[in-house]
């Protein structure tokens, strides 16, 4: 098996299902942001931005994904990550890409309770909009995460085990 890159938006589920899809395809799960939190010696997103700013974090990307992209695994990206012109050009070697995508109200309501996320220069959902075009060009398939959690396991996994590369070339 080779790479299988989760993409998409915070909130999405990207950590939590790349974690269960890891597990039941009994190959390892790593996550983009805690190897840039290794890297740089920190304990949250949060303390990053408030320290070195984004601009850190994302030269902190550049060097950490990339070799990320060759393993043998289940990486999920932090939701900025793929806008990082390196990392991009890279997913688009990587087999398969799945954007993970959920409702604006689906992550608006998830994005409330967690407190480690740090403050975008716009709207989550202005962010958001933005953002799915360069997903969905980067992605080779996507799974809605709105609904509940068996199902999208489910729609994950089947995806997964039988999805191939579908990028124009």
């Amino acid at each position: 098996m080779s790479t299988i890159a989760l993409i998409g938006y915070r909130g999405t589920g990207k950590s939590t299902l790349g974690k269960w899809l890891a597990e039941e395809l009994e190959i390892p799960f790593v996550d983009t942001d805690e190897k840039v939190l290794e890297y740089l010696g920190m304990k949250t997103v949060k303390e990053v931005w408030a320290s070195i700013s984004e601009e850190g974090w994302r030269a902190a990307e550049r060097t950490v994904i990339p070799p990320l992209l060759d393993l043998d695994c289940v990486v999920a990206l932090g939701g900025g990550a793929p806008m990082v012109e390196i990392i991009s050009k890279r997913l688009l070697t990587v087999p398969l890409v799945i954007h993970l995508w959920a409702s604006s109200s689906v992550i608006t309501s998830r994005l409330s309770s967690d407190n480690d996320r740090p403050e975008l220069s716009g709207g989550d959902i202005e962010v958001m909009y933005k953002r799915l075009p360069e997903y969905a060009m980067l992605a080779t398939c996507g799974v809605e995460t709105s609904g509940d959690l068996e199902s999208t396991k489910a729609d994950l996994l089947k995806t997964a085990r039988g999805q191939v590369d579908h990028r124009s070339s």
